[in-house]
Formats: C-alpha cells, structure tokens, sequence
C-alpha cells in the first residue's frame, strides 16, 4: 500500500534534517549560494553589458555570446579529465581563486580591446562553467559516498542535488537585489568586482576540505572517512574511479553494465516471444 502524506511528508522532512547534517553539506551549499549568481549574471545580463556599457555592436556581440557558450561547454569537458585525478575539492580550490582572479579584471580587460575582451570572456565562461557543474553534479556524487563510509549516513544524491539548488536559488534572489542598486549606478566594476568578492568567499569556505582530501592522499591525518590512517588510498579516490577498481566476482566476469543488460533483456524477451508463437 503507498504510503501515507502525513507520513511521507514525515520520511520528506527526515531525509532533509540528514542531508543537512552531512559532513561537508553546508559549506558547499554556502559556496554554491554565492557561486551560482556569478552564472545568472552573465547568462543574463552579460549581452546588455557588451552592447550598452562596452559599446559592441550587435555582430560583435554576437561573437562574444558565441565565445561565452562555447568556453562554458570547454569547461565542463576539462572538468571532467580533471575529475579522474582529483576530487571535487581540490577542483574547486584550484576554479575558484581563478575566477575570482579574472572577475577581478573582467571590466578593465573588456574595454580594453576586443581582442582582450574575447580572451577574459572565454576564460571567466570556462571558469563559470565548469564550476558550476562541478557543485551541482559531481560533488554531490563525491560527498554522498564521503558520508556513506564515515558515518552511515545514507541521503540520495538527488537529496544532495536538491538541497545545493536550493542554496543557489536563495542565493540568485539576494544578488539580484543587489544588481538593482549597482546596475542603475553603471559602475560595472564594482558588479564585477562583488562577483570576484563571492568567489574569493567561496574559495575560503571550499579551501579546508581540499588541504584535507590532499592530506589524504599523501597519507596524512586529514578528514574522517578520507584522511585518517585507516582509510586507504582507494578510499580516498573520487567515488566514479573506485566502480572500476571493483574486484570482480561472479568467477572474475565483469558484470554486464547498463546497456548490455538491456540488450540480453530484450534479445531474451523475443526469443520467449517466438518461441511462444511457434507452439501456438
């Protein structure tokens, strides 16, 4: 029988109260709630920017927008090569000061030349990308697992995807109270300089778990679950590196992955089905 509203709506609010109290969970939902308006300010007001305040015309504009989307894409993809060797933490104290770095410089570069404002375009795109993706998705992943073997904890990863969405979210609605009172003013240097000021804060709050998950995996005294003696160095790897250091079993095959079981299961569905119809 399904269950309940009242209690589901009880199992609802549980699973929030554990996902809260996961280690590691609030301090990327802080990063993530100051990351996140870094990538609606320029998916929103990057082109008014461009053509009003730099003074491209529409062509130009248009290439610069096609550079902001390509380099984003880049990002993700980098994102993912660097992946396989680091954790999501070491990534994101790596991104972050970076992005802070060209937020910093991106309105006295973009006025510059266009040359120069394609270049801190492409690279603050790649930055804003990849950062962005990594707090929704992999570290998520990462810290679900984390918790699993430190304390038993057990919250889905959609949970955790959820709940930095909704950091973000609350986030996006403060900065862009604050867009209304810097935007009439047109001092975009200041604006930019408030987004490098909230990935700088990011990178503080993301900066201990990485010092942590690199003690880790040189062997020091670091994080429960990731730095302490006895977690070993498979322990310590990002949790999609882990599925394929699995010891295989079942007489040393591996098991069939995804799409081959479906496969055997729709190859085995038609052979019963014609087998079915040949006795009729």
């Amino acid at each position: 029988a399904p269950p309940r509203p009242a209690l589901a709506r009880v199992a609802s609010a549980s699973s929030r109260v554990s996902v809260w109290r996961m280690q590691r969970v609030p301090r990327v939902c802080a990063a993530y709630s100051l990351v996140k308006p870094i990538r609606y300010l320029f998916l929103f007001w990057h082109n008014y920017y461009q053509t009003s305040v730099v003074g491209l015309p529409l062509e130009r504009a248009a290439v610069i927008e096609a550079v902001e989307t390509a380099f984003a894409l880049v990002g993700g993809l980098a994102l993912g090569a660097a992946a396989d060797r680091h954790t999501p933490f070491v990534l994101f104290a790596c991104g972050l000061p970076a992005l802070a770095l060209s937020l910093a410089a991106f309105a006295h570069l973009s006025a510059l030349s266009f040359a120069a404002n394609v270049g801190v375009v492409a690279l603050t795109s790649a930055l804003v990308g990849a950062i962005d993706n990594l707090a929704s998705g992999l570290t998520a992943a990462f810290l679900v697992d984390l918790n699993e073997r430190a304390r038993g904890a057990s919250a889905s990863i959609a949970a955790v995807v959820s709940l930095c969405s909704a950091s973000g979210t609350v986030g996006t609605i403060v900065h862009s109270q604050l867009l209304k009172a810097l935007v009439p003013t047109n001092d975009w240097g200041l604006v930019f300089g408030l987004a490098a000021a909230q990935a700088a804060v990011a990178a503080i709050l993301i900066a201990p778990m990485a010092l942590d998950d690199l003690r880790s995996s040189s062997g020091g005294p670091g994080s429960p679950g990731l730095g302490s003696k006895s977690a070993s160095p498979r322990a310590a790897a990002p949790p999609h590196r882990r599925q394929h250091e699995q010891p295989q079993r079942d007489g040393g095959r591996t098991p069939p992955g995804p799409s081959r079981s479906f496969f055997a299961g729709l190859f085995s569905s038609s052979k019963r089905t014609a087998t079915s119809l040949k006795q009729d």
